[in-house]
């Protein structure tokens, strides 16, 4: 493992600012598989011929891990593709999935009906001013 300190990169003897460091350090990967259950991600690092599994920043909604994206990965080793984690998408994200309330025979329901619904509800219970 490669060493990165401020006043210059591993190896090298040249400067490179911190900026320089972390934007080597920050790759593109296309995501091949996500596990929800373990939330670790099969990818392969852009320029790469083998996948690597690495695990998905908590901070991610699932609903936001599609098949072939492309996501941003921090790698904290140069030499082992598998020690990193995926920080976010990479570039735009398609429409994502977002909740929403469905009726009993699963079709979208209209948010106003149902809440008028429960208005009634609690009218009929004596519980609304």
């Amino acid at each position: 493992m490669s060493i990165l300190t401020l006043s210059g990169s591993a190896g090298s003897g040249s400067p490179a600012s911190p900026a320089a460091q972390l934007q080597e350090r920050i790759r593109r990967a296309r995501l091949i598989s996500f596990d929800v259950t373990t939330w670790l991600a099969i990818i392969r690092l852009d320029g790469s011929m083998s996948n690597a599994e690495m695990p998905v920043g908590q901070w991610i909604s699932s609903n936001m891990m599609t098949t072939n994206a492309y996501y941003a990965v921090l790698l904290l080793d140069d030499t082992n593709p598998n020690d990193g984690v995926i920080i976010g998408p990479y570039g735009g994200l398609g429409p994502v999935q977002q909740p929403s309330i469905a009726n009993a025979d699963g079709t979208l329901a209209d948010l106003t009906t149902k809440f008028n619904t429960l208005l009634g509800y609690l009218d009929n219970l004596g519980l609304t001013a």
